[in-house]
């Protein structure tokens, strides 16, 4: 049988439910949750700024590339500068996949900090509970 559970004359048996207690657990678990919420949403926030700017410069870069291309002599020339701006590109791509996974560990991080504070808090108290039983 359960602790505070009561045996019934049909021998089915009733847990004790700490109404207060589930109540306060709801409650911080809701806290929680909300401030998880929220640390994803300006995470987010931030990963889709980081996109946005980074594909405006990539997008000007670009053009500026395709017109400096367009107006090469020869094309040794052209060939050389679409080189260049490959190169570049590569490099940009790289460095921003790094930055965006950092930003996305980050988030991750800052979603999961509420929780893990929330269920430290309830085995504390639970551990206490359990002691003062």
């Amino acid at each position: 049988m359960t602790k505070g559970a009561k045996l019934t004359e049909t021998g089915n048996t009733f847990p004790h439910v700490d109404y207060e207690r589930l109540m306060a657990l709801s409650s911080a678990n809701a806290d929680a949750f909300m401030k998880a919420s929220e640390a994803m949403l300006k995470g987010l926030a931030q990963l889709n700024g980081e996109l946005v700017s980074f594909t405006s410069s990539r997008l000007k870069e670009q053009v500026e590339g395709s017109q400096a291309i367009a107006q090469c002599s020869n094309w040794s020339e052209a060939f050389e500068k679409q080189m260049s701006m490959a190169r570049t590109a590569t490099e940009q791509y790289l460095s921003e996949a790094s930055k965006l996974a950092s930003l996305a560990t980050e988030l991750t991080m800052a979603s999961w900090a509420p929780f893990e504070t929330y269920l430290k808090t309830s085995v504390a108290e639970q551990s206490l509970h359990g002691k003062k039983s």
